[in-house]
């Protein structure tokens, strides 16, 4: 090969890696710009629990469908009713339960499944914590310092005004692991 040859070849070589190497650059820099990108599209795992965490009553009202939110704001004195839907979410989001919701005229209901596990009663004149598959004899060594009554044509225990969902924690996971599929 003459030297004007090997010349050229010596010249194109450089140009094809220097264009390599522009081309990595570029594609850096487009790995890292996506990154940056997705960074803010979506959040982190903190961010997405700090969001996800806290239940408040504003926004567990906004939860309720529209053809209900009249009856429901009867029952809601005080703030109750809300108070005590935004206390269930977060506890039950806490426990890291898959439930969903179902709000009715009478109850919210959250299931396992197709199985309902516990809800609010909107039965009486101020909403009420309600339990499902669970004996009132299992209540009462549970939670013996609270006040239930049994509606056995319903399947359901219902809590005397009063506790909490605090208060009433190791019967929300007596129900939830003893009837949860």
């Amino acid at each position: 090969m003459s030297s004007n040859g090997t010349r050229n070849s010596q010249l194109i070589t450089s140009e094809i890696l220097e264009l390599t190497e522009q081309m990595l650059n570029l594609t850096e820099q487009m790995n890292d710009l996506a990154n940056r990108m997705l960074k803010l599209a979506v959040p982190t795992e903190h961010e997405r629990n700090g969001a996800e965490k806290d239940w408040t009553i504003e926004r567990f009202s906004e939860l309720v469908p529209e053809l209900l939110k009249e009856r429901y704001e009867e029952q809601n004195r005080d703030g109750e009713l809300y108070r005590l839907g935004a206390e269930l979410k977060n506890f039950i989001q806490e426990q890291q339960w898959e439930l969903t919701h179902q709000f009715g005229v009478k109850h919210i209901f959250f299931f396992s499944g197709n199985r309902r596990i516990f809800g609010i009663n909107l039965f009486s004149s101020r909403p009420r914590l309600t339990f499902c598959g669970v004996t009132e004899k299992d209540v009462r060594s549970i939670v013996p310092e609270c006040s239930f009554t049994s509606y056995p044509q319903y399947a359901q225990l219902v809590c005397h005004r009063g506790p909490t969902v605090e208060d009433l924690r190791p019967l929300f996971e007596f129900i939830y692991h003893n009837n949860a599929f």
